[in-house]
């Protein structure tokens, strides 16, 4: 089991305030989380893993005058599993998948920027993560 949590106060020291009025600095999180479950049986291993971003302060995007209207980003969850088969000493086969249930990141919402006709589209999500990947690789340690 592995297991990771770092915690981010990070504000702005100059007396400069964000979009919301507050000194947190945008599009950091507060909380990065990460989970790691390993089994090894032999010449298999595996892992699924879980990780996350919560807490995100959005960042107006378009500068100016605009503005979004929610103060923080949905949170991030993802899950990634891998197995993997060591041949022989020297050699193994891995198999990852990333984004194992295909989670989408993409939920635009409608913004209204002032003074702009017509309205626009922001993403809840702080970025746009891949979907389902997967990883094939050999590797061979000489």
């Amino acid at each position: 089991l592995n297991s990771s949590y770092t915690f981010m106060d990070n504000r702005y020291k100059d007396g400069q305030k964000n979009w919301f009025g507050g000194d947190r600095i945008e599009n950091l999180p507060r909380h990065i989380a990460m989970l790691k479950l390993n089994y090894e049986r032999g010449k298999f291993s595996s892992y699924i893993k879980t990780r996350a971003r919560l807490d995100t302060i959005a960042k107006a995007k378009g500068g100016g005058n605009g503005s979004l209207p929610w103060q923080k980003y949905k949170p991030f969850y993802i899950v990634d599993l891998g197995i993997n088969y060591k041949i022989n000493k020297q050699s193994s086969l891995s198999f990852v998948v990333q984004n194992l249930f295909d989670k989408n990141f993409f939920d635009p919402q409608v913004t209204k920027w002032a003074g702009a006709n017509p309205a626009g589209y922001a993403n809840r999500y702080q970025d746009y993560t891949e979907g389902r990947s997967f990883w094939l690789s050999y590797k061979y340690d000489f």
